[in-house]
C-alpha cells in the first residue's frame, strides 16, 4: 500500500469504514506522515484506526491503545454492533472470546497512575507533548508508547547527523508549519471510565486526529461515532464517489 492509494472519505465512523478495503483504514501516525505533504488534510479531523482499551488488572485500571489489527480484529469484527454499543452505552464491552485474543494484538497497556494524567474535568483528562522534544524524552516509558502510537515511530537513540524518524519529522511540522507548541493525548479520567468496566472485562471506546487549528490533539477515548468525519484509507471499488485524494 503507497500514499498513491489512500484517499480520505466523508462518514460516520460505522458506514466509512465499511466503504474501506479492510486493512487500509490509517492509523494516527500514518495521518500525521501523510500531513507533511498533503496540506489539505491539516484541515480536518479524523477518525483513526486505533483503538483505545480500559480494564481493570492485577488490581489496577489500565489504559490500552492498540492499531489496525486491534481495530480490524475487535470493532471491525462487527463495525454495527461497535460503534451501536457506543452510541448508546458510550462504550464497547468486548466479548469474552475478544478478551482472550487482546494478549495476541497490538495493543501497549500502562496503568493509569504511571500516564500522570492532568484532569481537565469530571469526564476528561489528558497530558502534554511538547513539539520541540524530537525524540519524546521529555515523556515517561508509558506514556512515550502512546505519544508515537499518535505521532509516529520513534528510535529512542537518535543520532541528529541522521535523518529524522517519523516521530521527529511529524513534531517539526507541528511545530514549524503548524505552530503548535503542545499537542495533547486526551484520555477518560479514571474515576470516569470504572464506572464502565464490569468484573473481568475489557471496554473499548474509538480515537480521531484532530486538525493543526485544534492542535493536532489525538482522542483516545472518543464516544462520538456518527459525526461525518474523516476515514483515510483505501475505497473499495465503486465507493470512492465521496473521496478525496490526497495526492
Amino acid at each position: 500500500m503507497t500514499d498513491l492509494n489512500i484517499e480520505t472519505i466523508t462518514n460516520n465512523l460505522a458506514d466509512g469504514y465499511n466503504e474501506l478495503e479492510k486493512g487500509t483504514f490509517q492509523e494516527a501516525s500514518e495521518v500525521q506522515n501523510l500531513r507533511r505533504t498533503n496540506h489539505s488534510l491539516r484541515d480536518r479531523w479524523v477518525y483513526t484506526a486505533n483503538l483505545p482499551l480500559f480494564r481493570i488488572h492485577n488490581r489496577c485500571l489500565e489504559y490500552g491503545l492498540g492499531g489496525r489489527q486491534s481495530f480490524d480484529t475487535i470493532a471491525g469484527a462487527d463495525i454495527g454492533e461497535f460503534t451501536r454499543q457506543i452510541i448508546n452505552n458510550w462504550v464497547y464491552e468486548l466479548t469474552s472470546s475478544q478478551v482472550d485474543q487482546i494478549g495476541n494484538l497490538d495493543i501497549f497497556w500502562a496503568k493509569a497512575s504511571d500516564l500522570k494524567l492532568k484532569k481537565q474535568n469530571d469526564s476528561w483528562s489528558y497530558f502534554l507533548i511538547d513539539t520541540s522534544d524530537l525524540n519524546a524524552e521529555k515523556l515517561n516509558d508509558s506514556q512515550r508508547p502512546f505519544a508515537v502510537k499518535a505521532h509516529g515511530s520513534l528510535e529512542l537513540k537518535y543520532d541528529p547527523e541522521q535523518e529524522l524518524f517519523d516521530y521527529g519529522e511529524n513534531m517539526n511540522i507541528l511545530r514549524n508549519e503548524g505552530e503548535i507548541n503542545e499537542t495533547r493525548i486526551w484520555l477518560p479520567t479514571p474515576n470516569h471510565i470504572k464506572g464502565y468496566i464490569k468484573k473481568g472485562g475489557v471496554v473499548a471506546r474509538v480515537s480521531r486526529l484532530d486538525y493543526f487549528g485544534s492542535f493536532s490533539l489525538f482522542d483516545a477515548g472518543l464516544r462520538d461515532v456518527g459525526s461525518r468525519g474523516g476515514l483515510c484509507g483505501v475505497p473499495k471499488v465503486g465507493e470512492a464517489d465521496d473521496a478525496q485524494n490526497l495526492v
